[in-house]
């Protein structure tokens, strides 16, 4: 995920707001387990408490443009959605993380902004109430100090796409967010899977071996391009949750067509890769990620580094969960470059980047004993 802030969209920006549930005739949230299009801009509104007390609060008004499918479409219909990616780069379109509305002791950012969120791989920006700006630093996931407080989070701005009954509805740019786990973990389970296969095509293609670790900056390092996202079609649809007596309703996200079709729509790779990394912004130098989150950054690969770690004797120590997934990706044949999105399908983000790298380095060990007939 890069830089750029999704959740910080302007509304002249859209048309519509896609949310799970509105709020009800007594300012209770209603309607959970279907989609509704609002307008993007907020209006007062007047609610009854089931005591009879009135009180006022702004919310988004539905969509005029939409009446007919709020009334009409049944509740199965609703929980379905077509929407197509705009932005060339997916990190334009999909934001996926964590991120924590507010700093330990329930303290705002003057903007009323998330105190910290998760940026890309390994990263996060947090809030510096001091300096009056946002930091970057590593982020420990759910190893972090602060994690009870650290919610997931999917933002999504793409065109909303209609077939059938519905095809004659206006096609509108949108903004979804959702700070649900099952939201948030099957997005970013079908991004990451994307981005493996394409990584894996850019890696045959050059003759290269995958970035080790496997950041932004490491990609940028060896001129691996970004796949395009422009054109990428998508399939929303709401699922319903149980555990216990708890039940709730999460969005899954779906690709329309194969992953191969997809593949094939991306543009032609050209002859030979970027002879030189672009620019890049680094992170901080007066800032210590360890002084806060209790782990260092990703350690830049240098030149010489040994790439054939043969006997694995370079790798750590594999837990027991690790070691079942080696065993598991071992027996399937599974390439390198899909070992992320296979072993956590589209919960891969239950997985830290740490445990990852660690189940990489032993496949690639495990692949080339193979190959070298290694018993």
């Amino acid at each position: 995920m890069g830089r750029y802030d999704l959740d910080a969209t302007p509304v002249t920006e859209v048309d519509a707001r896609v949310t799970l549930g509105i709020k009800g005739p007594n300012g209770a949230p209603t309607g959970k387990d279907r989609f509704w299009v609002t307008l993007p801009t907020l209006a007062p509104a007047e609610f009854t408490s089931g005591q009879g007390k009135k009180h006022k609060s702004d919310v988004h008004p539905l969509h005029p443009a939409f009446e007919r499918w709020h009334k009409e479409a049944t509740a199965e219909e609703r929980r379905s959605l077509l929407v197509t990616i705009e932005a060339a780069s997916i990190d334009r379109a999909v934001q996926l993380g964590r991120a924590a509305p507010k700093a330990p002791g329930g303290r705002e950012t003057p903007n009323k902004g998330d105190w910290c969120r998760s940026t890309e791989r390994g990263w996060a920006e947090a809030w510096d109430f001091d300096r009056g700006l946002y930091e970057r630093r590593a982020c420990a996931q759910a190893a972090c100090p602060q994690a009870a407080i650290c919610k997931p989070k999917i933002v999504m701005r793409a065109r909303l796409t209609w077939a059938d009954r519905w095809a004659d509805l206006p096609s509108v740019r949108f903004l979804l967010r959702s700070r649900g786990w099952g939201s948030a973990g099957g997005g970013k389970g079908l991004v990451d899977e994307l981005d493996e296969v394409w990584l894996g095509r850019v890696c045959a293609a050059y003759g290269i071996p995958v970035p080790s670790p496997d950041t932004p900056e490491a990609r940028r390092e060896v001129g691996i391009p970004d796949w395009c996202a422009t054109g990428l079609r998508l399939r929303l649809e709401l699922r319903e949750h149980t555990k216990d007596s708890r039940r709730w309703w999460a969005v899954h996200t779906f690709l329309v067509g194969t992953v191969e079709e997809w593949l094939a729509s991306q543009p032609a790779l050209t002859a030979t890769r970027a002879s030189r990394p672009p620019a890049r912004t680094p992170a901080p130098a007066d800032v210590e990620a360890d002084e806060v989150f209790g782990v260092a950054p990703p350690r830049k690969r240098e030149p010489g580094d040994d790439d054939d770690d043969d006997d694995g004797e370079d790798q750590p120590e594999l837990t027991p969960r690790q070691q079942a997934a080696v065993d598991y990706l071992t027996k399937t044949g599974t390439p390198i470059a899909l070992a992320s999105a296979r072993v956590g399908g589209r919960l891969a983000w239950q997985w830290s980047e740490e445990d990852l790298a660690t189940i990489k380095g032993w496949l690639t060990v495990r692949q080339r004993e193979a190959k070298n007939g290694a018993v």
